[in-house]
């Protein structure tokens, strides 16, 4: 038992460390977000003072939520307590530069520029999506912080593919949209997709047609920008527009919503699973934290779902797969489960690379969505160049790859001549896929965990000295009473177990309180 309950308390103390980790690694990456952006450090300070005061990050751990740090993050941030001042500095280092290239803004003063600056917003689109598809109205204007935006005309009309027009590249520094400013909303003939992830701050039709209207006034009346009753009539506007954002916001939420139970249902999880996850979200308002998200196995794992929804749903997904495994043939059914504790979801982007020919063979892919295919190794001999010969096999849903990462465990077993964990063929992404990996790290804690237990019951059945003893006596325990003995050692470790999950869940309380 001593052995045991060591190891049930580091595993506690391992996932406290594990949470403090992540915390401190958020804020490094706060820190690398702010050099990326060059933030002066008078506003760098200013900015972290404001998060750690809130406890922002902590808060958002302890709620189960892992966002990235960008510049919706920190806006967010530290604006949530009304602190106006730092944002509006944000936002002067961020777009006074590329706002003064604007040519029908050239002339405007410093004064103007800082009042245009008040109607803008930070906005995020992820890698791949679309600002703007053709036919539909363009109407908005994006200061581009980080990322790039792609302009493809759309002359599908004519018989012929999208291409790109010219400036049809728009980067970090430069002004996307800026022909709102001449007149009506345009109807858009161009795709304008983000080729990576951009950060950027927008300014609407509204916006920009108020403060155009107002630049036309200052410029015959000499009001100055800052009259009252322009702005009380500007902020009219802007809660108008925060009506309209709250009803595209409740409808964003109810895709996600859809995009999760069609996963989930999709993906064979009974209804009374698919019930505690909709409440768990529910509960911890996920969806309004992470409007634009990509429902995959990923991001379902990463909003910190109680472990034990988490296990149902990989036993749900994975255990039929791992009874397929010719090596875990006739292994007991705990020991599978186990397994599915180990999984950790992973996502490989389109057209990846799993491994290459002589690459080490270093985790287990056990397929949820999306498709893996083999090619073997051609060898062209002219060239003298390698490259991949035609597909011999797809896996799909429901499959795996990777059982050679099993061998170590089992070594009675061998499937292969060729050293089992170094791949002969080209394992690639025909399309994302979306899957559970089983590292080596993962088989080593399951074997660890067995081989302990096993060694307690050993010591159980020989006495315990751990020896058996050969001149049995009758005071020797009995089969019966050795019986009754590892039932106890398996109630006691498993009663153990709950009480540190118990711990772990009202420090994670605490924290969250705090």
């Amino acid at each position: 038992m001593g052995n045991v309950q060591t190891y049930i308390l580091w595993e506690s103390a391992k996932a406290l460390e594990v949470q403090e980790d992540k915390v401190h690694a958020k804020y490094e990456d706060l820190e690398a977000w702010m050099l990326n952006n060059d933030i002066p450090e008078e506003i760098k300070t200013e900015v972290v003072k404001i998060i750690k005061h809130r406890k922002v990050v902590e808060k958002n751990y302890a709620a189960g939520l892992d966002e990235d740090v960008d510049l919706l993050f920190v806006f967010n941030s530290i604006t949530a307590d009304g602190n106006r001042p730092v944002a509006s500095y944000l936002k002067e280092h961020f777009c006074l530069n590329a706002l003064k290239k604007v040519s029908i803004l050239q002339d405007m003063g410093d004064d103007e520029f800082y009042f245009v600056l008040k109607f803008s917003r930070p906005v995020i689109y992820e890698e791949n999506s679309y600002v703007v598809r053709a036919g539909e109205p363009d109407d908005k204007m994006l200061i581009i912080t980080q990322g790039e935006l792609i302009v493809y005309t759309n002359n599908t009309a004519a018989g012929s593919s999208s291409m790109i027009i010219p400036k049809s590249r728009f980067e970090k520094g430069e002004v996307y949209g800026e022909e709102l400013l001449n007149g009506p909303i345009p109807i858009s003939s161009r795709d304008v997709q983000c080729q990576t992830k951009v950060e950027a701050f927008a300014l609407t039709s509204r916006g920009l047609k108020f403060i155009v209207t107002m630049l036309r006034q200052s410029r015959t009346t000499s009001t100055l920008f800052y009259d009252p009753e322009l702005v009380n009539k500007a902020y009219k506007e802007l809660t108008t527009t925060r009506s309209e954002k709250l009803v595209q916001q409740k409808m964003k939420m109810d895709c996600t919503e859809k995009d999760i139970l069609d996963w989930l249902s999709r993906n064979g999880v009974n209804e009374d699973l698919q019930t505690s996850v909709m409440k768990h979200i529910k509960a911890n308002n996920v969806m309004e934290k992470n409007l634009d998200a990509v429902v995959d196995v990923k991001f379902l794992f990463s909003i910190y779902l109680p472990w034990h929804i988490e296990y149902d749903i990989k036993k749900n997904l994975c255990m039929s797969t791992l009874y397929k495994v010719r090596i875990l043939d006739g292994v007991d059914k705990d020991v599978l489960h186990r397994i599915c504790m180990s999984l950790e979801p992973v996502i490989l982007p389109e057209n990846s690379c799993v491994v290459k020919p002589g690459g080490q063979i270093d985790r287990m892919l056990f397929i949820v969505e999306g498709e893996i295919t083999f090619s073997e190794q051609t060898f062209h001999v002219l060239s003298r160049l390698r490259k991949r010969g035609n597909v011999e096999r797809t896996l799909k849903k429901g499959d795996f790859f990777g059982e050679e990462l099993l061998t170590w465990a089992f070594p009675d077993v061998s499937i292969s001549k060729y050293k089992p964990d170094i791949s002969r063929i080209y394992v690639d992404c025909c399309s994302k896929v979306e899957a559970f990996a089983l590292t080596k790290e993962g088989v080593e804690t399951v074997v660890a965990y067995y081989r302990e237990g096993t060694n307690k019951f050993e010591q159980l059945e020989s006495g315990r000295d751990g020896v058996a003893d050969p001149k049995s006596t009758s005071t020797s325990p009995t089969r019966e009473q050795r019986l009754d003995e590892l039932i106890q050692l398996q109630g006691d470790m498993l009663q153990q177990h709950r009480e540190e999950m118990a711990n772990i869940g009202r420090r994670l309380d605490e924290i969250a309180a705090s």
